[in-house]
């Protein structure tokens, strides 16, 4: 069956009809409805979790594939969290410290990896000169 549509106008009589075109609202109709999640779907959250796994049974070669895709979404989110929780760059508070890149001395350790510097010795290159 084809969806039906159709238009309710709320609120409204028929001499205003032309200038409230903020108190229409539309209905679609169907009987081909898309299953929402929440309150007043037709099925419920867990079953959305349940049909990925009974999916993964079914295919067992989606299981690398399934793997992979949460690994790489919890390793960026945890990324995002220690940019944002560590970064000089970064400051929630700017009353309370506005340049927070200034307080951090030449010996603190701010990048996740460095394969070439040993930060807790004080082993660096002499400043270059002014030109």
């Amino acid at each position: 069956r084809a969806a039906v549509s159709r238009l309710v106008i709320a609120g409204t009589e028929a001499r205003e009809r032309k200038h409230c075109f903020d108190h229409f609202i539309v209905i679609l109709r169907s009987e081909q409805l898309i299953d929402y999640v929440g309150s007043g779907s037709r099925q419920p959250f867990e079953s959305y979790r349940s049909e990925i796994f009974s999916t993964v049974k079914k295919h067992p070669s989606l299981v690398p594939l399934v793997f992979a895709i949460g690994l790489g979404a919890a390793f960026a989110s945890c990324y995002l969290v220690r940019l944002a929780t560590f970064n000089i760059d970064t400051s929630w508070r700017k009353s309370t410290c506005p340049h927070p890149w200034q307080k951090y001395k030449q010996t603190d350790k701010f990048k996740m990896m460095t394969v070439s510097i040993d930060y807790s010795k004080n082993e660096f290159p002499e400043e270059r000169p002014n030109i």
